[in-house]
């Protein structure tokens, strides 16, 4: 369980470091201070993103069945925001497992991701 968190921290830090460089390039994202409630936010959308996928699996639906099975029996009980926030999250670490998979030879980061990872998506 501990591993899972730490991993978490890791995975939402680097999420918000990522998104403050995208929304806002001149800032310098290297002093980024979440406040406690922005935190835990970040937590909250990664630690439902790993819930769906020990609920669900990891995508072996179609997707006709993938909407009929889990759209009412887990995101409808979202707000609409959250929803977004738990497709942000799936998409950050899509782009981040796909870019670690792509490098022949991972860097010491992605390795330690790929370690911290092991139980997510």
């Amino acid at each position: 369980m501990s591993r899972t968190h730490d991993a978490i921290r890791t995975f939402a830090t680097n999420f918000a470091t990522s998104a403050l460089g995208r929304m806002c390039p001149s800032v310098t994202t290297s002093s980024l201070a979440l406040s406690y409630t922005e935190h835990f936010r970040f937590c909250r959308a990664f630690y439902r993103v790993e819930l769906f996928y020990t609920l669900f699996g990891d995508g072996a639906f179609e997707d006709s069945d993938f909407e009929v099975i889990t759209r009412p029996s887990f995101f409808s009980r979202l707000a609409p925001w959250e929803n977004e926030q738990l497709a942000s999250v799936y998409e950050y670490l899509d782009t981040t497992f796909a870019q670690s998979q792509s490098s022949p030879v991972p860097s010491g980061e992605q390795e330690q991701e790929r370690r911290l990872g092991g139980g997510m998506v």
